[in-house]
């Protein structure tokens, strides 16, 4: 996304020209200082967890594992941790975080993953989507599971989280992001225009 220092993107003006174009947001600086921010602020946790120590790819009982070394360090800060439990689902080929039971689900047909990943993934998981429901439900217990439609949000944040710590985001989120993006930020005559048409 690029804007001029001039004047503002319009239809009468469709193109930016590229010496006065600057970019509206730079994501590497954004997650370099996120990624710095995560690891300084819950540096017990990774620390504990000892990810760089670990010969070759994780196994989904090692994410597991680690998963609990890291709650168990953040615990040790803040009680409020030591309610919340690891599960090994054998069901399941994903992670995900049910806040009602204060679960961190692990599935167990999940794909191995390097320790770059289990840091990006422990920092979507848990510092994003657990750590939202234990700082709400100090506020009200109804904040714990979340208001109408954060799911989006809450989402988006896990996934800025992820790629804070691990440097990247996988393809198919990339291309679903960019499909919401076009949608929502290009129309035509005043309508909102389909992939299929952008693509035309």
């Amino acid at each position: 996304v690029a804007a001029s220092k001039n004047v503002g993107f319009s239809p009468e003006q469709p193109t930016l020209d590229a010496e006065v174009a600057v970019p509206l947001f730079n994501f590497e600086r954004t997650r370099v200082e996120l990624g710095s921010y995560l690891r300084a602020t819950y540096h017990d946790a990774f620390d504990t967890m000892q990810l760089s120590e670990h010969q070759g790819l994780f196994t989904p009982t090692d994410i597991a594992n680690r998963f609990e070394i890291g709650v168990t360090a953040l615990a040790d800060t803040d009680d409020t941790w030591s309610e919340w439990k690891i599960s090994r689902r054998e069901d399941k080929d994903s992670l995900s975080v049910v806040k009602e039971d204060k679960e961190i689900i692990v599935g167990m047909k999940r794909q191995d993953a390097t320790a770059q990943q289990v840091e990006g993934l422990f920092a979507h998981e848990v510092l994003r989507h657990a750590l939202t429901a234990i700082n709400g439900s100090k506020i009200d217990e109804k904040l714990g599971s979340g208001l109408p439609n954060y799911l989006d949000f809450e989402e988006g944040a896990g996934v800025l989280n992820e790629y804070a710590l691990s440097g990247r985001v996988k393809d198919e989120l990339i291309d679903r992001y960019t499909d919401i993006a076009l949608a929502l930020g290009l129309t035509s005559g005043g309508q909102k225009v389909p992939r299929s048409k952008l693509l035309q």
